[in-house]
C-alpha cells in the first residue's frame, strides 16, 4: 500500500531535481553505512569481512594505536619537515594544523598517511572498516572519533571525497546502548540559548533532548580540534555535506542547523531519520538545504 505525503516531494523519474537529489543518496550513502565499522562490515560480510579490514590496516600508522607515547610539541616542526620532503607541499596545511594544535596527533609513519582516529581499538579494526566500507584512501580520512562510552557522544568522522569536492561529515546512527538511552530521551528541549549561540532562531522551538546533546557534543568538538575548518580551508571552493542514518540523522539535521551561519554552502542528507525531532517551523526553514529521505511505502497486515 502506497501512502501519500501532501506537499512533500516524491523520488519520479524525469524529474530533473529529484533524480540529482537521488544520486546524491546513492553516492554518499557509503559514508553513512562506514561509521558503523566492522560490526556492520563483519555481520554483512561473515567470511570476508576480517579480511578487509585487515587489508585496510595494513601499513596505517602505528601511532594509531591506544597508549602511544606523547610527542614532544618541539619535535613537531622536524616532523613537518619530514613529511614534507616525502610528499611535497602539497596540501599540507592541514597536517600543519594538526600537529601545532595536538601533538598526540599522527601525522606520516611508513608508506601511508592518516588523519586523528579517536577510540579505536589495538588492531584498528574500526579504522580498517571505515576505509573498506566508505571506500576511500587513509589519507582521506581527516579524522574520525568511534568513542561511544558515554552517553551524549556518538562516533563520526570526516573524510574528503575528492570526486564531488566534498567534505564529508558522518554520523553514525543507533548501535550500542548509550545510543538507545540517546534515543529515548525524547522531551522536548528549548533551542532558545542555542539559538543565540549558533546565530538561528530558536524562540519557542523544541528539538529531540538526547538527539540535541549529540549534536551540541560534536559541535563542539568539531571546535576543539579545528579539523574541518582547515579541511575547507585547505580545499577552496570545496562544499561541506553533513550525512547520518536514523539516530545520526537526527545529529545531522540539528548539527547542520547549528552550523549553518558559519558554512553557508552547507548540505545535509538525512537516511530515514527519527519523527518528532524538532519544531515544525525550523524545519521548514531547513528545507532548502536538509534532504530528507524516508521510504513511502508501508507494509498492511
Amino acid at each position: 500500500m502506497m501512502r501519500r505525503f501532501p506537499g512533500k516531494r516524491l523520488l519520479r523519474r524525469g524529474n530533473d531535481a529529484a533524480v540529482g537529489d537521488l544520486r546524491d543518496l546513492i553516492h554518499n550513502s557509503r559514508f553513512l553505512l562506514a561509521p558503523y565499522s566492522w560490526m556492520l562490515l563483519v555481520y554483512s560480510n561473515p567470511l570476508s569481512g576480517w579480511l578487509k579490514i585487515l587489508n585496510e590496516c595494513c601499513g596505517l600508522p602505528p601511532e594509531n594505536c591506544p597508549g602511544q607515547a606523547r610527542r614532544d610539541p618541539q619535535a613537531a616542526p622536524a616532523h613537518r619537515d619530514l613529511e614534507m620532503g616525502l610528499h611535497g607541499a602539497t596540501d599540507n596545511a592541514l597536517l600543519d594544523r594538526s600537529a601545532e594544535g595536538n601533538p598526540e596527533m599522527p601525522l606520516l609513519t611508513g608508506h601511508r598517511r592518516i588523519g586523528r582516529v579517536d577510540g579505536d581499538n589495538w588492531m584498528r579494526a574500526h579504522t580498517g572498516a571505515f576505509l573498506s566500507m566508505a571506500r576511500i584512501r587513509s589519507e582521506s580520512l581527516i579524522y574520525a572519533s568511534f568513542r561511544n562510552d558515554t552517553v551524549g557522544q556518538s562516533p563520526y568522522a570526516i573524510v574528503k571525497d575528492e570526486e564531488k569536492q566534498q567534505v564529508v561529515l558522518c554520523i553514525r546512527g543507533t548501535l550500542s546502548l548509550e545510543d538507545l538511552l540517546i534515543d529515548i530521551a525524547a522531551e522536548p528541549c528549548s533551542l532558545e540559548d542555542l539559538g543565540v549561540e549558533c546565530g538561528f532562531d530558536g524562540r519557542q522551538a523544541y528539538a529531540h533532548t538526547g538527539i540535541v546533546s549529540v549534536a551540541d557534543w560534536i559541535r563542539k568538538d568539531l571546535a576543539r580540534h579545528g579539523l574541518l575548518d582547515a579541511a575547507l580551508s585547505t580545499n577552496r571552493g570545496w562544499g561541506l555535506t553533513i550525512v547520518g542514518h536514523s539516530l545520526g540523522a537526527g545529529a545531522a539535521a540539528l548539527l547542520g542547523l547549528m552550523l549553518k551561519q558559519q558554512y553557508a554552502s552547507l548540505r545535509i542528507l538525512c537516511y530515514s531519520p527519527p519523527g518528532a525531532l524538532l519544531s515544525l517551523r525550523l524545519a521548514e526553514e531547513m528545507e532548502d538545504y536538509c534532504l530528507r529521505y524516508r521510504l513511502a511505502v508501508t507494509m498492511c497486515g
